[in-house]
């Protein structure tokens, strides 16, 4: 794809999600944490309530879906956190 094509990509990719996995496109809205219990450490998944896991599984489905529609190449060069917002502000 050349630079030029980037904003039609980037629209097609944007509604896409959203028509197909608003779940995975809201994890886009505020990077991902993972959920603490009472004491402020990470819950293990078996402690994770139906709202963590939601989350969880969003997070992880958008960072799949980026993975897939990036080129390995580029994607290797974004400079990310791991969270799906950090990767698609990279790519932005």
């Amino acid at each position: 794809m050349y630079i030029e094509d980037f904003q039609g990509w980037k629209n097609r990719f944007e509604n896409w999600v959203q028509a197909y996995r608003f779940e995975a496109w809201c994890s886009l809205l505020k990077d991902y944490e993972k959920p603490k219990n009472e004491r402020g450490l990470d819950k293990g998944f078996n402690d994770f309530t139906e709202a963590d896991k939601l989350k969880y599984t969003s997070e992880k489905m958008m960072i799949s879906i980026l993975q897939q529609a990036v080129k390995e190449d580029i994607f290797v060069l974004l400079q990310h956190n791991g969270t799906a917002r950090s990767i698609w502000e990279a790519l932005i």
